[in-house]
């Protein structure tokens, strides 16, 4: 082939043409034969060529030929028009808008290149672009097609220039052109809501003309008008495979397939768009909204914030992110979101009660009464809202505010008893409120077989230890509700509560029969088991529980430290190295290693074993949170405050973590900031009731009175009437040498909150201060309103019984036993039991109810004590001094402890350690002071 050297010729294609009604390509066939070139190939030759290999199927070639000539004149218009054209036929849009511009300015007024570039500026929706270029057409001397003129109606339409549109319609359809006369009349049906009649009208078109790209993408619109969505999608799907490369129609597609409900469909078309156009807002809105639907709150997120990183005047996209980001628990981006949308949506838009929620959230709530009033509604949605500000409400420590959000619920949605449930537990366990109880039973009438109703009022009566009426109370569960495994659970657990062990075996044994494949019940059984002291069954069952589930984590521990309790240490290693092996996470089985050791007092083996936990394991905070434990315990305050410094980065919402550093802060005499952490606790909504009771006790612990005072002034406010608070006040007026005030506030702590230890540690003090009579007083109110509470009874005795003298010590220890003997974890009498044996010289029978009573509150120092004390008196000196340490650790202002702890620290040659605890203790009054004087003057 030769080689043509493209330079200047005279040999010109394409004179600009005259106003004419002739086809441009006509012109260009005549002007090519009438050219005379040169033996150099010319632009009309190359023109030439291009038909010719258009005729023989060879585009590319066309295209080539095309560019060739326009290399020799680039002014060509007929050759911008002809690549122009072709463009639009291949469906680049913008290619051949830019082609056929330039045709427009080098042609002139002519029709062909304005019919074509009207055709691309409506495919690609440049309906501002369309009507300024048809209206300039319009004024020329020639008449507008109608095509063009059906063109400018449907921009003007999109443009919201319905009247204008209207008069465009009205003059095409009067044309009778083609079948666009037929389009306008539909669309001027459509206009006069008329969408039978425009649908026909365009049936008409596509029966004459199926494959009409308009004629289908009208009817779409028609049918979407209708709500036909399927057929909607199947004509606009048919839209698309005339024009396969309009990514608008595959927009449009997607958006129906959603009206569908054809989800799938619509992502995979979605997902192919995004492949081509990652950062288009339309798109991206689409996988947004798809995305939500799907409950894939990530995603919604992730796609609508990229359309609002183009524009943030975007209400849906707000929307969607705000919904998505709520259900994320990204509230301060939901807050936002809403926050700038909340005047756009409807009265009763699901997103305002959102937004309340948020603020909740967030410590900006309006009142509650406002907040209930925006909430309300008789939806499942409203009812989760309600439920979930009621349940930020108990986490903020709001109960009263919690109360009246649950009687709203409950009030709403009255087939329902979960609000009058909740309602209950929050009334009894938080405001103390007996009314409580009214509110279970209410929801126990409403549904008889409500499971938790019946559990909760059944541990209720257990509490005011009517135990007869709880063990009637749950024993119907079985009954109306057979199929449900938590019936069967709840009863174990109330019954084994009460002590009653076999019935508690014997209902999980009916659970595991009617429930085969469910592990719970057999780990329960276990527990039944080591509660009542039948280690081997313990064994048995849980050896069953791992057949079930092989790699049970519960089962697996527990039968681990029951080997570890009867000896077999080979047996237990074992079983924690292969469920090590056969799982992926073996943190849980380090960890529990690791507290293994810590028990038998191999500190540097277990913080060997915590080394093990890398910061990226879910059990890193607990790893920090135990490693700190271990450091505190042996007075290495330093390297305990990094641990738990490290567990509050790590766990920032746990309250534990702010109180684990701030007490320790405190040890250090870094006062200051231990409250300050506390501080930014509350600051940081983190269970904000704990830690200003936290704050209190320590500006009370640092005689910071008047700022102290001032807490409990803004706490009172907030929270009412409150039982620890009113504890914290008698404390510290105790220690300030004013008992009688003190014990006031623990009288009134105690009316707050009526349970057997508030009574007992009221009893105590009005001990200790000489107030005998009251404490008789006290003991029988109680006894009036709780007959069955065995343990309160046989206190009263022991006080009458010292009252007359020592002679019927034995009445005591023999309903001591009879008490134990139906209540076998009640750790108070098992203590007393043991501390009367222990004083009539029976030691060794003591020993049994003391390590017993140890087992059930090791951090009750007082139990400690007890057991401690006990194991002095037999010489148990190195187990005494473990189990006194931490006792007198937490109670340090307690002389017995000290003084029983500083025995046990002679009695293992850590004299020097003894003679500081004795000197610690020695000016504060107690039974044993002038021994313990003596054993320091001694030292």
């Amino acid at each position: 082939m030769q080689a043509y050297t493209f330079h200047p010729t005279p040999c010109v294609f394409g004179l600009r043409m005259n106003k004419s009604s002739l086809s441009v390509l006509v012109l260009l066939l005549v002007s090519v034969l009438l050219s005379g070139c040169g033996a150099e190939k010319s632009a009309e030759d190359h023109l030439r060529s291009a038909t010719e290999r258009l005729a023989q199927g060879d585009k590319e070639g066309y295209v080539i030929e095309i560019k060739n000539a326009l290399q020799k004149d680039a002014q060509n218009g007929g050759a911008r028009l002809m690549l122009g054209r072709f463009y639009l036929e291949s469906g680049e849009w913008v290619a051949a808008e830019k082609e056929l511009r330039k045709a427009v300015d080098l042609i002139g007024d002519t029709l062909d290149p304005h019919l074509y570039l009207s055709r691309s500026l409506i495919q690609q929706k440049k309906y501002p672009e369309l009507i300024e270029l048809v209206t300039a057409f319009d004024d020329s001397a020639l008449e507008l097609p109608a095509e063009m003129r059906y063109y400018r109606g449907v921009a003007l339409l999109f443009e919201k220039r319905v009247d204008e549109s209207r008069q465009q319609f009205m003059r095409t359809a009067a044309s009778g052109e083609g079948g666009y006369h037929e389009l306008a009349a539909a669309y001027l049906a459509l206009l006069d809501r008329q969408a039978d009649n425009a649908l026909a009208q365009v049936q008409s078109v596509l029966a004459a003309t199926p494959d009409d790209f308009e004629a289908l993408l009208l009817k779409s619109r028609i049918l979407t008008i209708q709500s036909d969505y399927e057929p909607a999608v199947a004509a606009i799907d048919a839209a698309s495979a005339l024009q396969p490369r309009r990514l608008d129609i595959a927009l449009d597609k997607a958006q129906l397939q959603i009206l569908n409900a054809d989800y799938a469909a619509a992502e995979k078309g979605v997902d192919e768009l995004l492949r081509v156009l990652p950062k288009h807002p339309a798109v991206n809105m689409l996988k947004a909204r798809i995305s939500l639907h799907g409950g894939d709150w990530e995603s919604a997120r992730a796609h609508s914030a990229a359309v609002l990183a183009v524009t943030e005047a975007y209400t849906e996209a707000k929307l969607v992110n705000g919904i998505a980001s709520f259900y994320l628990e990204q509230w301060e981006q939901a807050y936002r979101n809403f926050e700038g949308i909340k005047n756009e949506l409807e009265e009763d838009h699901p997103a305002l009660k959102m937004l309340e929620f948020t603020r909740v959230k967030l410590g900006a709530a309006n009142s509650t009464e406002l907040i209930l009033k925006n909430i309300s509604g008789e939806t499942e949605f409203d009812q989760d809202v309600i439920s979930g500000v009621g349940a930020e409400y108990v986490k903020q420590g709001k109960f009263s505010d919690a109360v009246k959000v649950f009687e709203q619920e409950s009030a709403l949605f009255s087939d329902d008893e979960s609000a009058l449930v909740k309602l209950g537990i929050l009334k009894l366990n938080k405001l103390n409120d007996g009314s409580g109880v009214a509110d279970l039973q209410a929801a126990l009438e409403s549904n008889p077989s409500s499971v938790w109703a019946r559990a909760a009022l059944a541990r209720e009566y257990l509490d005011q230890k009517q135990t007869a009426l709880a063990i009637t109370t749950i024993s119907e569960l079985l009954q109306l509700a057979p199929d449900q495994l938590d019936s069967y659970l709840l009863t174990a657990d109330i019954q084994l509560r009460a002590g009653h062990f076999d019935a508690a075996a014997s209902t999980l044994q009916q659970a595991e029969q009617r429930f085969p494949a469910n592990v719970d019940p057999v780990l329960m059984q276990a527990t039944v088991h080591l509660r009542a002291g039948n280690d081997g069954q313990a064994q048995e069952a849980l050896q069953r529980s791992l057949v079930l589930d092989p790699l049970n984590l519960q089962a697996n521990i527990a039968l681990y430290r029951l080997y570890r309790q009867q000896g077999a240490v080979d047996k237990a290693d074992k079983l924690i190295a292969d469920a090590k092996k056969a799982n992926d996470d073996a943190s849980p089985y380090i960890y529990l290693q690791a507290t293994e050791e810590l028990k038998l007092g191999r500190n540097r083996a277990a913080l060997e074993l915590l080394a093990q936990i890398g910061s990226g394991d879910r059990l890193y905070p607990r790893n920090k949170r135990l490693a700190g434990f271990v450091y505190l315990a042996h007075r290495q305050l330093e390297k305990a405050l990094v641990e738990y410094r490290e567990w509050l980065y790590r766990s920032p919402d746990d309250v534990e973590a702010y109180l684990a550093v701030a007490k320790v802060l405190d040890e250090t005499g870094k006062r200051n900031e231990a409250q300050e952490v506390l501080k930014s606790g509350i600051a940081n909504r983190v269970e904000v009731r704990k830690l200003s009771l936290a704050l209190i006790k320590l500006l009370y612990g640092n005689n910071q009175t008047e700022e102290a005072q001032r807490q409990v002034g803004a706490y009172t406010q907030k929270y009412g009437a409150d039982a620890a608070i009113e504890r914290l006040q008698g404390q510290y007026l105790i220690q300030l040498g004013k008992p009688r005030e003190g014990i006031a506030h623990i009288r009134r702590s105690f009316e707050l909150s009526p349970s057997q230890n508030t009574l007992m540690r009221l009893v105590r003090l009005e001990e200790k201060y000489g107030e005998r009579e009251a404490v008789v007083q006290l003991l029988q109110d109680w006894l009036e309103k709780h007959p069955d509470d065995h343990s309160v009874r046989v206190y009263l005795e022991s006080i009458v019984v010292a009252d007359k003298g020592s002679a019927d010590v034995g009445f005591v220890i023999s309903q001591y036993k009879e008490l134990i003997k139906e209540r076998p974890d009640n750790f108070i009498a098992l203590n007393n039991l043991a501390w009367t044996l222990n004083d009539q010289g029976k030691s060794s029978e003591a020993l049994t109810y003391a390590q017993r009573a140890y087992e059930l509150r090791p951090n009750t120092p007082e139990i400690a004590d007890t057991y401690g004390q006990i194991l002095l008196a037999v010489d148990r000196f190195e187990e005494a001094l473990q189990v006194l340490k931490p006792a007198f650790e937490a109670q340090s202002e307690n002389p017995v402890i000290g003084y029983h702890y500083a025995q046990a620290l002679l009695r293992t040659n850590a004299r020097d350690e003894a003679k500081r605890v004795l000197q610690r203790i020695g000016d504060k009054p107690f039974p044993q002071r002038d021994a313990a004087l003596k054993l320091l003057e001694s030292l």
